[in-house]
């Protein structure tokens, strides 16, 4: 025998929303259903009956909240009960629907967190720019310090995610100042090192994207802000110009026995030997670009 008709209950109806992080909004809708059974039919063929709401079917007047659960009772012989259970992310109390049931996710602020990065990185000057060499002026190497940098993570929800769009992104550092405003960081030291979407599906199909991403702002350590995220290597080589010809073509350079060096030595900006060990010039590579991370829509 077919289940009967579900009739809702007027009685069992409830309704809660709560917010975890006191930025995402959870909506909480239960409905019950009394829908009659032959004696000999299994509790599960409640489930077939008209009128019932399916799983992941929207509570009505809303795009966000579906059936997440569906939990059967049989109260008789001949009459079962079946509790649906819907839940949801809706728009806060500052989203344009004001946190009603019909209210958006995508509307909700953003959820932002800082915490402090350490990591091991090479140097070669100490803090008043001295390089880091022994009494015979040979450089030292694999020396590595502690530097402090700060990680802002940005999580919103977005309708949908571009992903080819977001590539560029991965190799540029702000070209604006971030996060907006007096206390943000200047451009060229933020970067975005990690970064993921996941689709929040509603009524069986995609209907949000929950995105996290996180931007590493590097403190400019012996460097300006723009080259924090810059190749920095010390002007050494084994060939060296002449002098007197910096026309010439660049030979060998050679130790004070006349032998040619095994070691790089330290060169000037011309290319010409630089004797002085208290010296050491450096040049800087830009390997990033430079995008806007406002244009991103995170804050």
């Amino acid at each position: 025998m077919a289940a009967g008709p579900a009739i809702e209950m007027w009685s069992r109806q409830d309704a809660n929303d709560s917010s975890p992080d006191g930025r995402k909004l959870i909506a909480n809708v239960t409905r019950a259903f009394s829908i009659t059974l032959d004696p000999d039919d299994a509790p599960e063929v409640a489930l077939s009956a008209a009128d019932l709401p399916g799983l992941y079917e929207l509570y009505p007047g809303t795009s966000f909240i579906n059936v997440k659960k569906r939990t059967i009772q049989r109260v008789s012989p001949v009459l079962a009960v079946v509790q649906c259970d819907y839940s949801g992310e809706i728009g806060g109390a500052g989203s344009p629907g004001g946190g009603g049931l019909s209210s958006s996710p995508v509307d909700n602020l953003p959820v932002i967190g800082w915490k402090t990065v350490y990591t091991d990185e090479p140097v070669d000057e100490d803090f008043e720019g001295n390089p880091l060499v022994n009494a015979n002026g040979e450089p030292y190497q694999g020396l590595q310090l502690k530097i402090c940098d700060d990680l802002l993570t940005i999580e919103r929800n977005f309708l949908s995610v571009n992903r080819r769009l977001l590539q560029p992104y991965r190799m540029a550092t702000n070209s604006d100042t971030f996060p907006p405003g007096p206390n943000g960081f200047a451009p060229g030291t933020g970067r975005i090192v990690e970064e993921s979407s996941d689709a929040v599906y509603v009524g069986g199909v995609i209907g949000y994207w929950r995105v996290r991403v996180g931007i590493l702002f590097r403190y400019p350590y012996r460097t300006l802000p723009e080259d924090a995220w810059a190749l920095r290597v010390p002007h050494r080589g084994l060939l060296v110009r002449n002098p007197f010809d910096l026309t010439e073509a660049p030979s060998r350079a050679w130790d004070k026995d006349k032998n040619p060096v095994t070691r790089p030595v330290n060169l000037s900006l011309d290319g010409t030997q630089e004797f002085d060990t208290d010296v050491v010039i450096f040049q800087t590579f830009t390997m990033l670009g430079r995008l806007p991370f406002s244009a991103l829509g995170l804050l």
